[in-house]
This record gives C-alpha cells, sequence and structure tokens, in this order.
C-alpha cells in the first residue's frame, strides 16, 4: 500500500486497536463457551406454535488460525438475525418470512410470533443470571443486539450470543457477595413498594460496600462512614418517590397531561413495573456513583460494570 495511504489508514485505526482488545475479547469467548456447556444448553419453548420449539444456546465459533492479536475471525451466520432486528414493529415481513421458514406455513398471527421471541428473550436472560450466578462469567453487553437467533426448518432455534469484549470474570467471593449488594440495592430503592425503607437491609448494604467492597476512601472513620449511610438514605428516599420522579421524567419528555396520566397509570400494572425496574436499577447504579464520589470512596471496576450488565442484560433481581 502506498505510504501516503497506509499512514492516514494507521491513524485511524490505531484507535480502534487500543479501543478493541481483541486478544482479551477471545479470551472471554472461551471463558464463555466453557461455562455455556456446562449447564443445559437446549430448552423447550412453551407456545401456541404448530410445532414444538426448541433453542439452543451457542457460542459463534472462531477461527483459531490467525496469527494477529487485532483480529478476531467468526463464523458468519448466513441465515442469522439479531434480536431487536426481529421484534422490530416494521419488521412483519421478516417475521414472516423467518417463520415460514422455521414452521413450514405462512404467518397469520404476527402478536403470536411477538410473544414467542419475547419467551427467547425470557430465555436468554435466563441463561445470563444461570451463568453469571452459577459460573462467575457475566456478558457485560447481553442486549437484544447482541443476541443473534437463526432459525432452523425443524422449528428448531438457534441462539448465539456475540460481543465479548466486555465480560467479566467474579472471583468465588463476588460471585456471591455482586448478587447480593445488587437485590439490596434493587429492594432499598423500590418505588413501587409501600413499606418504609429496611434500615436493616440498609445497614447491611452500607457495611458490605464499605467495610468489603470499597477499595479505597478518603477518610475512613466511623463518622465518615455514618455521613455515607445517610447521604444514600437520603438519595434513595428520592427515588423512592415515584410521582416526584414521574414528574421529572414528564417534564424532561414535555408530556401532555394526558401523557402524564397515562404514564401514572401504567405503573399499576404488573408488566410495566417490572420493565421500570430495570430502569429504576440503572438510576440507583447513577446515583450510588455519584453518592460514593462525593464522600470520596472508590469501588472497583468489576463491580460498577457488574451492575451495568444486569441493566444492559434487562434483568433485575426478584
Amino acid at each position: 500500500m502506498p505510504k501516503e495511504i497506509r499512514m492516514p489508514i494507521r491513524e485511524m485505526t490505531n484507535p480502534l486497536i487500543r479501543q478493541c482488545n481483541l486478544k482479551e475479547e477471545k479470551k472471554n469467548q472461551a471463558a464463555f463457551k466453557e461455562a455455556l456447556e456446562q449447564t443445559e444448553q437446549t430448552v423447550t419453548l412453551d407456545t401456541l406454535l404448530p410445532q414444538a420449539t426448541k433453542l439452543t444456546f451457542r457460542v459463534p465459533k472462531i477461527t483459531e488460525a490467525v496469527d494477529a492479536d487485532n483480529l478476531l475471525i467468526m463464523e458468519h451466520l448466513q441465515d442469522g438475525h439479531a434480536l431487536n432486528t426481529l421484534t422490530n414493529p416494521q419488521n412483519q415481513r421478516l417475521r414472516s418470512d423467518v417463520y415460514q421458514r422455521c414452521f413450514g406455513v405462512h404467518l397469520v398471527d404476527d402478536d403470536l410470533f411477538k410473544s414467542v421471541l419475547d419467551k427467547v428473550h425470557f430465555q436468554v436472560q435466563e441463561k445470563w443470571c444461570e451463568l453469571a450466578l452459577g459460573h462467575g462469567i457475566v456478558h457485560g453487553d447481553c442486549h437484544p443486539g447482541n443476541i443473534m437467533l437463526s432459525f432452523k426448518p425443524d422449528g428448531h432455534i438457534d441462539v448465539r450470543f456475540n460481543d465479548f469484549g466486555n465480560c467479566i470474570t467474579l472471583t468465588e467471593g463476588q460471585r456471591t457477595q455482586y448478587p447480593d449488594i445488587v437485590h439490596l440495592l434493587s429492594n432499598l430503592a423500590d418505588p413501587f413498594t409501600p413499606e418504609a425503607m429496611d434500615q436493616t437491609r440498609l445497614d447491611r448494604l452500607v457495611d458490605t460496600l464499605w467495610d468489603e467492597v470499597a477499595i479505597s476512601h478518603r477518610a475512613n472513620t466511623p463518622a465518615h462512614k455514618l455521613k455515607f449511610k445517610n447521604r444514600l438514605s437520603e438519595e434513595f428516599t428520592k427515588i423512592r418517590d415515584l410521582d416526584l420522579v414521574l414528574d421529572r421524567l414528564a417534564d424532561h419528555a414535555s408530556f401532555s397531561p394526558e401523557q402524564k396520566a397515562q404514564l401514572r397509570a401504567d405503573c399499576e400494572t404488573p408488566c410495566f413495573q417490572r420493565e421500570m425496574k430495570v430502569i429504576w436499577l440503572s438510576i440507583i447504579s447513577a446515583c450510588l456513583g455519584s453518592v460514593c464520589k462525593l464522600e470520596g470512596i472508590q469501588l472497583p471496576s468489576s463491580f460498577t460494570r457488574y451492575i451495568s450488565a444486569y441493566f444492559r442484560a434487562g434483568v433485575i433481581l426478584d
């Protein structure tokens, strides 16, 4: 390649190479695959479809004969579609084509097939939890765009996880500790529960974060620990005030009074509440990060990435 072309290309690609550690991603993918193979990889969906629908969870194959650290070649899925593409309301024609290929008949009820795709997504979330909590390998970016579905003519669906650059491998202690913290956070700041904040749970959360998880403190004294607890309590109290948060959300989005009333009514339904709890977890995470920064507490990056992974996967701990 001529030098005058090679140099500009190198200037453009070097930042990408530094950003994407493909050697690390390959290592993560191998660890994820090993853990996945220790689980039940095929499950049967309970659906109203004309054939029994089975899912098989897989990880894309890697071409090993590549002598370069900054190159990762995976198998090309000729008939694969991302989950978010298939669930897009505008892609009814694609769903129809996929349905006919998989089940051999024309799609009559698009809503029925979309409900099946929702069940597929739920199974993906269940598998994410199983691998994270049971095996300590956390896919840090398990959103529907990184889930590829390949439909087979016999009603079988291959589900492939993609993009392992942000995987987290937890130690034995973290596999118990981190989920417990997320569970505490979800309950303490839950806006859909009428009960007052559980002070025993708050004490347990503060003790765990302060005494066991924190890497460093600006001032590790009982007085500063109490200040940290009080600030967390104040912030969680605000987050638990559903009407206050919805008012701010409506104002920010410039909702009409009718839209605001509809949003408030939706919050009474269990399905909507479950979806909102995932969003609330991201708010709680941001709140915790802000309080830690104000109080001079440094938490390990594995923990902050772990909370973020829950939000990306759309998973909550009931």
